[in-house]
């Protein structure tokens, strides 16, 4: 793989291995350009380990991370957060009890490197630019209400609001629309087209979703037992024959 000094992330010669098991066998990538890239495999492929390596939450056992020129793989997850890596997971990460005002606040009051205090309170500090992330993510006529008390669809925004709130760079979305009905996942891909357009974000995902996949990504990285298969636009991801034989055929 050739890396350039312009990549946001280089992903070079990952290996990781739990008990024996080769979860990941020697991935190579990089995202220097583009705005949408996904992550797609069978269950067992590798995609949450692969997740987890970039952002912190695992170290590799052979293998580097760059990250906007640096090396990462030592880094924490709150480390690179603060850096602009920002990862958001299938289950839920709102603080219930708080209010949809005050999970977006929190999340701006972490990355303004403040620790969040219960006294005194903070009222309606940041007020301001709280409204504007839940207007973004359409959420603004919600800020009162309990993340518990909200429509599944609109927690999901919830948690898309939390992590524009820590400024994100290169945004990573675990199984964005999992759960979700028709309806819901429509807008869902909406919504994250406009805000990649709108904030100049570059985004990585996982999904399961097929459709979901092919409507929001401009590129696509096939797993496959730890390994790389296949990495393309999704026309040519639609064509590859191992590909169709290793995942496409059954979903």
């Amino acid at each position: 793989m050739n890396a350039s000094a312009n990549d946001l992330l280089t992903v070079r010669a990952l290996r990781k291995t739990f008990d024996g098991f080769q979860a990941i066998r020697g991935v190579d990538f990089s995202i220097g350009h583009g705005r949408v890239h996904a992550v797609i495999g069978p269950n067992g492929a590798g995609k949450s380990t692969l997740f987890n390596l970039i952002t912190g939450l695992d170290r590799p056992d052979e293998g580097e991370v760059t990250f906007l020129g640096s090396p990462c793989s030592h880094m924490s997850p709150a480390s690179l957060c603060r850096r602009g890596m920002v990862r958001s997971f299938q289950k839920s990460n709102t603080f219930l009890g708080l209010s949809v005002f005050e999970n977006i606040q929190a999340a701006i009051v972490s990355r303004s490197g403040e620790g969040w205090k219960i006294w005194p309170p903070l009222g309606r500090r940041f007020a301001d630019e709280v409204q504007e992330i839940a207007e973004q993510v359409g959420i603004a006529d919600k800020l009162d209400l309990l993340p518990e008390d909200l429509a599944y669809g609109y927690q999901r925004q919830l948690e898309l609001a939390i992590a524009l709130a820590s400024r994100p760079r290169l945004l990573l979305l675990d199984e964005p629309t999992a759960g979700m009905s028709s309806t819901d996942t429509h807008r869902a891909v909406a919504l994250l087209k406009r805000i990649v357009e709108d904030l100049n974000i570059v985004l990585l995902i996982t999904e399961h979703d097929m459709g979901v996949v092919f409507s929001l990504a401009e590129r696509i990285i096939v797993l496959a037992e730890g390994q790389i298969i296949a990495d393309g636009n999704p026309e040519d991801i639609r064509a590859n024959a191992e590909v169709k034989r290793v995942y496409l055929g059954k979903s």
